[in-house]
């Protein structure tokens, strides 16, 4: 199927729904909700039920301690953040994935670093997450099928040593990704990498282990 692509996994989700049967009425709405979309994310994301379970309790706790929709509601992301982020979202694909397009080589991070809130960063993670699953909704009321994953276009031109590798930097990227991984896991459909210049290898290198694999 388009959402469950196995009878193994089939019953891992059905396995799953029935250990968060406690929790079911604090998980009513996506992107944390019981619905097929939203539990075989946590099934793929880990090894065994029981991590995939803990994984589950543990973004609930999140959503429930930082109010991710509040923040979408109410976050106003600051003037400066603009001049220092990059990326944004363009559109679908042809089988209603949602694209969001980013420019990482074009990032300023000294200038993220030094002029900009750490804080704000990760909350403007979080409005982009929350804002990816309002328009994933759009998406299936579009095309008529179950959205809960994105393509990412990532373009590195200007990707160097100089102006990304940065230790401050990292520890941010770092904070950042655990979000993105624990709360709101396997949501990435594919990833396209273009212009990614010879020290792209190294700088994954550095990366990679901030990430679930």
């Amino acid at each position: 199927g388009w959402v469950i692509t196995s009878e193994a996994e089939r019953e891992a989700v059905e396995a799953l729904r029935a250990r968060l049967v406690d929790v079911a009425d604090q998980c009513v709405y996506r992107p944390l909700n019981m619905s097929d979309a939203t539990l075989v994310r946590f099934v793929r994301a880990r090894k065994s039920l029981k991590e995939s379970e803990a994984m589950f309790r543990e973004a609930l706790k999140f959503r429930l301690e930082r109010d991710p929709a509040n923040i979408r509601r109410t976050f106003q992301p600051p003037p400066i953040l603009g001049r220092y982020m990059t990326g944004g979202w363009g559109g679908f694909d042809k089988e209603g994935s949602l694209i969001f397009i980013d420019r990482i080589g074009q990032l300023d991070v000294p200038g993220l670093i030094n002029r900009v809130d750490e804080e704000d960063v990760v909350k403007l993670g979080i409005w982009r997450q929350e804002i990816n699953t309002e328009k994933m909704l759009e998406s299936e009321l579009r095309y008529g099928r179950v959205q809960y994953n994105i393509l990412l276009i990532q373009d590195l031109k200007g990707l160097s040593f100089r102006r990304h590798f940065n230790q401050k930097a990292f520890k941010l990227l770092q904070r950042c990704a655990y979000i993105d991984d624990h709360y709101y896991p396997e949501s990435l459909k594919c990833a396209i990498i273009i212009n990614a210049p010879s020290v792209f290898a190294m700088f994954w290198n550095a990366i990679k282990y901030f990430f679930d694999r």
